[in-house]
């Protein structure tokens, strides 16, 4: 049969099905990359009725029933379905694509069970109800059974999925389906556990420099590898939710934008192309940044994926579907604004953020930033947002470390004024930081800000490059696995324990994987191992010191708590809780 050929884009299966988030009439007016259009492994048509997301993994898409949360089979809906010749009736469908599975996004998930509700009532007067493309059916057969007029170009497809608008429109196809078949489709959807989230993608592993010297390239799959096995050998995943096969679309892209983003023209299209060279190692790089690699097939897959997972792991945290969650995502993104930088390109993190924003309304958003380096792109697309508070402990030595930025000075600008703070850690490695300091800026710092700011959800740029074990260029500090999970739980005390780490930096494997685990044994509330008696009670470093009362000094008129808590900055932990508690129980007398 011949298909409609006007608004047709061949895409990659791996890539962006765009989509507008508006009204049945809207066509797509989204911007599809050029270089997309010569890649020619598969042909996708896309009709210009459809206004939801699809996607697509290469790997693990016979799993995708199990982990999708939102794919509901309608078996019953095939034995009766007709090809019909009318180009009215055509235009209800939206996808034709080879792969047999097909993801569409849920942006409201109360309308969706609305539309469950009403089509259970409606069941008796509509042979297929009401249910929108908010909630597909995935149809499975064999095409050559059931399509016997389709082109000789679709010969191979292994699968068809038909995606409508409205199931409504089937109905003159269909008969009747009995009452016992449509409860089944209707209880498809799978619930989730409600447990802690973990974002673990294969397809992420196969962005890599084509020369695969993990020597002289640090960002390598290694790193999700050692802590996905960690996590499984420890048992810890059985007690997780797996979350996998998000691919972002451009429209997550754009909503950490308020303008067209330079990052869609400067990493997708060919005009980044231009500013990818050739490494010494044989591969290919971005040309002002030669540790950031480029994998032609693989680099942007895995960028889609990372802040599609994310995305969707925020989304079920935050809908109270899932209680809390660890995205192992790479590439990272902290350093990634208008172009790729420090390995990174999207800011995973900002992103969601921006998208929690837009999509869920959220107006207290907090990202709190670990990593050793300074995330400079998060905090330059967040600096003039009033809703979304960032908070960065990180290494500047005066500027002198990478990426020179995020000084105690920066603090927001305009309508951001105030959620913007930087605990820029100086004195280079004489002494290194180490939980001592962490534990100090927590205490006095950040716990304080957050409390008062009272974020609904925290996102965590999760770097363990400031773990012990990390040579000078890298990191340098000794920070402990303990450190990072005192962290985590810490921070599990606010916004209802809605947390979400997002995986940056670390590149000392052993180091990494068992910062990874602790990590999720927080998470997931189990005991955690305890800090030493030295550390509870040795004093934070003269730099330490120094730093953080820098910060309090122009931080405390947005965040006035601070004053208070200066006089503790020097005493060790154990002396800052003691005389805390003390304070609590004296004015609760009063």
């Amino acid at each position: 049969t011949n298909l409609p050929n006007k608004n047709i884009h061949k895409v990659h299966e791996s890539d962006i099905l765009t989509r507008t988030e508006s009204d049945d009439s809207i066509r797509h007016q989204n911007y599809v990359p050029e270089f997309l259009n010569r890649i020619n492994r598969v042909n996708l048509q896309r009709l210009p009725y459809s206004y939801s997301t699809g996607c697509i993994g290469r790997a693990q898409r016979n799993s995708l029933l199990t982990h999708s949360k939102r794919i509901s089979d309608a078996p019953f809906l095939m034995p009766n379905l007709q090809w019909q010749q009318e180009s009215t009736t055509r235009n209800n469908f939206t996808n034709i694509l080879e792969p047999k599975y097909f993801i569409a996004e849920e942006e409201n998930e109360a309308i969706l069970a609305k539309e469950l509700q009403e089509a259970k009532i409606q069941s008796s007067n509509n042979s297929c109800s009401s249910i929108h493309s908010s909630h597909p059916k995935m149809l499975h057969f064999d095409p050559h059974a059931h399509l016997p007029n389709v082109d000789s170009k679709l010969s191979a497809i292994d699968g068809l999925v038909l995606h409508s608008k409205s199931l409504s429109s089937l109905s003159s196809l269909l008969s009747f389906p009995s009452t016992k078949q449509l409860q089944k489709c209707l209880s498809q959807t799978i619930s989730l556990r409600y447990t802690t989230g973990i974002v673990y993608d294969d397809d992420s592993l196969d962005h890599e420099c084509y020369c695969k010297r993990t020597d002289i390239h640090l960002e390598n799959p290694r790193r999700l590898l050692v802590i996905h096995e960690q996590l499984r050998n420890s048992n810890l995943l059985e007690d997780c939710e797996i979350i996998h096969g998000r691919f972002a679309t451009i429209d997550m892209l754009t909503d950490g934008y308020d303008q067209i983003p330079a990052q869609q023209l400067a990493v997708i299209t060919e005009e980044r192309r231009k500013n990818i060279i050739q490494l010494p190692c044989g591969g290919f790089g971005i040309k002002d940044d030669t540790d950031t690699v480029w994998n032609d097939e693989y680099t942007i897959r895995a960028c889609l994926l990372a802040v599609g997972n994310t995305i969707e792991l925020a989304k079920l945290v935050w809908d109270g579907k899932l209680k809390n969650g660890f995205s192992l995502v790479r590439p990272p993104g902290h350093h990634a604004t208008d172009k790729p930088l420090g390995f990174c390109y999207f800011n995973n993190v900002a992103i969601t953020a921006k998208w929690l924003k837009k999509h869920r309304n959220l107006q207290r958003i907090a990202i709190v930033d670990w990593d050793i380096h300074h995330g400079n792109g998060t905090q330059n697309l967040t600096y003039e947002d009033p809703n979304i508070l960032y908070i960065s402990l990180h290494r500047f030595d005066n500027g002198t470390f990478f990426p020179g930025g995020g000084n105690v000075d920066e603090c927001g600008f305009n309508d951001g004024v105030g959620k913007n703070v930087n605990i820029p850690w100086n004195g280079e490695l004489e002494p290194p930081m180490s939980d001592v300091e962490y534990l100090a800026a927590f205490r006095s710092v950040i716990m304080p800000i957050l409390e008062d700011f009272r974020p609904q959800i925290i996102l965590v740029s999760c770097g363990f490059d400031g773990a012990v074990g990390h040579p000078h260029p890298l990191g340098g500090y000794e920070l402990t696995p303990m450190c990072f999970a005192y962290m985590t739980k810490k921070l599990m005390s606010l916004a209802d324990g809605k947390v979400i780490l997002v995986l940056e930096g670390g590149y000392e494997l052993s180091s990494l994987a068992e910062c990874g685990k602790l990590c999720v044994e927080a998470l997931l509330s189990k005991d955690l191992p305890t800090f030493d008696i030295e550390t509870l009670r040795a004093k934070p470093n003269s730099n330490a010191i120094k730093t953080l009362k820098e910060v309090i000094h122009v931080q405390k008129k947005y965040w006035p708590t601070l004053k208070l808590l200066e006089p503790l900055i020097s005493l060790s932990h154990d002396e800052a809780i003691s005389i805390k508690i003390s304070s609590y129980y004296s004015n609760n007398s009063n």
